[in-house]
């Protein structure tokens, strides 16, 4: 197993994602709706465009790795991605402005930084978060110096299983009428 990329990447309530820019469609329109926001998301998810995860605000450290291991979290998810060989790790804010205007296509520049060079093919993530959710917006958190989440990306011979269909995203932060919990 070895590391690809670490990263240390902000993010406002709501998700990080590992996208492939080239198949990954941004747009919905400008006057999106949050559930036509997730579920675009989900519909993106689906079609192994992105891979993504729920995170509250704060400064996340991801470490890729290019196979799985015995490395165990509080919560993990698995989920599928094909690349052309190039995958942004991508957080909320870059989402949802992309999400509101059709001239801007992902990566936006202040998240170019926050690249793989992976071999194009279909890859099966795993997402392990390393913390307690209930400790995510404590100081601790926030000074970490260990990663936060770790996406271990395993080349797969065959195309996504199709049996793996996503109707969430994994940890997206509950949203009430008083805002995201």
């Amino acid at each position: 197993m070895s590391k690809i990329a670490n990263f240390e990447i902000p993010s406002d309530y709501g998700c990080l994602a590992l996208i492939n820019p080239d198949t990954f469609v941004s747009f919905i329109n400008e006057e999106w709706l949050l559930e036509e926001l997730v579920n675009h998301f989900i519909s993106e998810m689906n079609q192994n465009h992105m891979i993504a995860w729920g995170c509250v605000h704060g400064n996340w450290k991801v470490e890729f790795y290019d196979k799985f291991s015995k490395i165990s979290g509080y919560e993990e998810s698995l989920q599928n991605i094909f690349s052309n060989g190039n995958l942004y790790l991508v957080n909320y804010d870059s989402l949802t402005y992309a999400a509101q205007f059709s001239d801007e296509r992902l990566p936006l520049d202040e998240m170019s930084n926050f690249h793989l060079s992976v071999s194009p093919g279909h890859y099966l993530c795993r997402v392990i978060q390393l913390f307690d959710s209930s400790e995510a917006e404590s100081e601790m958190m926030f000074y970490q110096e260990s990663p936060h989440f770790i996406v271990e990306l395993e080349k797969s011979e065959k195309e996504e299983d199709s049996s793996k269909v996503h109707h969430e995203i994994p940890w997206f932060p509950v949203i009430t009428k008083k805002g995201f919990e």
